[in-house]
């Protein structure tokens, strides 16, 4: 639950018509079977009008599963501590 918060504040953050609309991040989540995914989201909020009135309209990006980079990565540091 420590990851769908930091999913929904950095939402938050990536549609506050004072920001940037920048949303870049990696996730980690179970799946109902137990087996653990990463995904990275790089996503862009388009705004409409100027402050005071802007606000958030759409959201453009992708979500890519990372998963084999980051256990590759987990399997890497698991040999360097066995070292």
């Amino acid at each position: 639950d420590d990851e769908r918060a930091a999913i929904e504040a950095n939402m938050e953050a990536a549609i506050d018509p004072n920001g940037s609309g920048i949303h870049r991040a990696e996730y980690r989540f179970t799946r109902a079977d137990g087996v653990i995914r990463y995904v990275a989201v790089n996503a862009r909020t388009i705004f409409e009008g100027s402050p005071p009135n802007r606000r958030p309209v759409r959201i453009i990006g992708a979500i890519c599963d990372i998963s084999e980079r980051k256990h590759e990565q987990e399997r890497t540091l698991n040999l360097v501590d066995e070292l």
